[in-house]
């Protein structure tokens, strides 16, 4: 039977054939994907780069950058049992490294950096602790800096002078970077730990960082009071030549 034109067979029935009539299939589009690959092979390669990045992004085990601001208020308020609870499944230095990133005030940074060391038993990379006090820095923040430094030096860190100083470098501010080595040599200086003071003063020429008299003193003192008096001749040519005003005595 024939019907404007559509051979009707007998299994079809009348409401498919009226569906097909009101809605007819489109031609096959069955393409040979090979074609595709072959003229757009550019637009292939981003494809598959944005499929392939999207399981990374999923998987992070860090919350949205939408849960710092919630963080932040339980770290202001020191509510540290819901902090806990939080960040139970959360990457703490991902988080740090947000925290951070969203230019957060430094004081709670500093904050939830102590109580992650104190309560967590987590030791955070050199670099997370050095933009710490860059950021600390930029805020003008100077008597916490000496102070974490202090305790830093106080505590025996394993650290290198060398790996510390190319965390400071990290920053590009050369006046920040020299205001952190400053004060990391004077915590040197007045925890007795001269050797390394001495090499953190050689290290800050090396970089380029300008020390100041209020380092390079104790430092000097300390060199003294184990006879090192080369050491001593050492510091003060060098402060000349760098132009550092010794003000020894």
């Amino acid at each position: 039977e024939m019907v404007t034109g559509f051979k009707i067979s007998k299994s079809q029935s009348s409401s498919s054939l009226l569906v097909s009539i009101m809605f007819p299939r489109p031609p096959a589009v069955r393409r040979n994907i090979s074609n595709f690959v072959d003229v757009f092979p550019r637009k292939l390669s981003v494809l598959r780069r944005l499929c392939s990045s999207y399981p990374t992004i999923a998987g992070s085990s860090c919350r949205p950058r939408d849960d710092v601001a919630v963080i932040a208020n339980l770290i202001e308020k020191q509510h540290w049992s819901k902090l806990g609870f939080h960040l139970k499944d959360v990457n703490p230095s991902e988080l740090f490294q947000q925290l951070i990133s969203s230019e957060l005030d430094p004081d709670l940074c500093l904050r939830y950096y102590t109580w992650l060391l104190k309560n967590r038993s987590i030791s955070l990379s050199l670099e997370l602790t050095f933009k710490l006090l860059h950021s600390l820095a930029n805020a003008k923040r100077y008597s916490k800096i000496r102070s974490f430094l202090d305790g830093f030096v106080r505590n025996g860190s394993d650290h290198s002078v060398h790996s510390i100083f190319h965390s400071i470098s990290m920053c590009g501010n050369v006046c920040v970077n020299s205001i952190i080595a400053d004060m990391l040599v004077l915590a040197y200086a007045n925890n007795s730990r001269f050797e390394l003071g001495f090499e953190a003063f050689k290290r800050a020429g090396y970089y380029g960082y300008k020390l100041s008299a209020l380092s390079c003193k104790p430092l000097m003192i300390a060199l003294l009071k184990e006879n090192r008096f080369a050491d001593v001749e050492y510091v003060h040519k060098e402060m000349i030549r760098r132009k550092i005003q010794p003000n020894v005595f």
